[in-house]
């Protein structure tokens, strides 16, 4: 599993969008060992409810983040070029 989450790590899939935020805020080490983790628990629900993987659901969530992640960067632009009014 760990071997299959390091791969991820360029993947541009659900995943590994996943595995690059952990890494991010963890380091390399625990983004691999908790995308495994991740992959773990997805193939044994897959298993326990004989349905195929949905990659579809990983895409929805990630347009959200970034969506989020977008508005915050406005805002914190916002108050950067107030700053900036203020001491010129």
């Amino acid at each position: 599993m760990r071997s299959s989450a390091n791969s991820l790590k360029c993947n541009k899939s659900p995943l590994g969008f996943y595995f690059r935020k952990i890494q991010a805020k963890s380091g390399y080490i625990p983004a691999i060992v908790t995308t495994a983790n991740k992959m773990g628990r997805i193939m044994y629900t897959m298993v326990k409810s004989k349905t195929e993987f949905d990659e579809d659901r990983g895409k929805e969530k990630q347009a959200e983040i970034l969506k989020k992640k977008l508005e915050r960067n406005r805002k914190e632009m916002k108050k950067l070029l107030k700053q900036l009014k203020d001491c010129a």
